[in-house]
């Protein structure tokens, strides 16, 4: 895929309405946070990059996860009463992802699913925010895809063969960590929910960098042949999970010319043969 190992969440939506004050400061963060997205989804992925793109996303990022910081300080109560808080951690935490701040990032997240975030039917009642709960429960799978994407780009290939090894095993490892992370994060939401469409291209991103590791660091060692064959096979189950999301959602949801476009362009990147992938089964 052009530019990118990758998708970038693109928009956020709140139910919040009104003007009182806690829901306008979180809808104004919100619509920042979806900007911010917005601008850096076509900085990464569009045809024409913008001098100054990236230095405008961030501080779009940065603006929005002051406010969400001030607003769990100062409102807490305030929002939990509007079944909002969990959504406002989730925003935060996730402004915090996109600034790179991940080990913030990740706090945050376990501490909203200790809290405002447990998962229904756990012994905390307060949330029944599947979405939310989700994508705070995948993060630190989408983090790990980040930290093995950056660990490739550093690798120029050039090392021993037994120190480009040992980068690969930590690439894999957190390859095949993040995809366990969302694996699981999936498993919170209910048949054709829209962030399971986000979830599946951000495995396929994964076994990418994978594959590329694979080519860049493994060649001329006895490693190689099967850790392709390897790659191969988890970008067939990736893909297919792609697929049969896609194609089990209700008629006329989306372009099928879109649709199947996505299906060969990632078929293509994986270097996967659509024929040897069991056909989608929809409940």
């Amino acid at each position: 895929m052009k530019r990118s190992a990758w998708p970038v969440l693109l928009a956020f939506a709140l139910l919040a309405s009104g003007c009182v004050s806690h829901l306008e400061t979180l809808r104004q963060a919100e619509q920042g946070f979806s900007r911010a997205a917005e601008m850096e989804n076509r900085e990464r992925y569009g045809d024409v990059r913008s001098a100054g793109a990236v230095e405008s996303y961030t501080s779009a990022y940065r603006i929005s996860a002051t406010s969400l910081e001030k607003l769990i300080a100062e409102n807490s109560r305030e929002l939990a009463a509007d079944n909002l808080l969990c959504t406002t951690y989730t925003l935060h935490a996730l402004a915090l992802w996109r600034l790179a701040d991940r080990d913030g990032a990740i706090r945050q997240s376990k501490a909203a699913l200790a809290g405002p975030c447990a998962a229904p039917g756990g012994a905390d009642q307060r949330a029944a925010t599947p979405r939310d709960h989700a994508l705070l429960a995948a993060l630190p799978g989408l983090a790990r895809i980040d930290e093995a994407s950056g660990l490739l780009a550093k690798s120029p290939g050039t090392e021993p063969p037994e120190e480009r090894i040992k980068t690969f095993r930590r690439i894999k490892a957190d390859v095949t960590e993040a995809i366990q992370l969302i694996d699981a994060a999936e498993r919170e939401l209910p048949p054709g929910h829209p962030l399971r469409g986000y979830f599946a291209l951000s495995r396929m991103g994964a076994v990418r960098v994978w594959e590329v590791a694979v080519t860049n660091l493994l060649f001329g060692t006895d490693l190689r042949d099967a850790e392709r064959k390897a790659a191969l096979d988890a970008g067939k189950a990736a893909w297919g999970q792609y697929r049969q999301f896609l194609q089990c959602r209700e008629p006329g949801t989306d372009d099928p010319a879109k649709v199947e476009a996505g299906l060969q362009a990632w078929s293509k990147a994986l270097g996967v043969n659509a024929a040897e992938v069991p056909p989608a089964r929809c409940e």
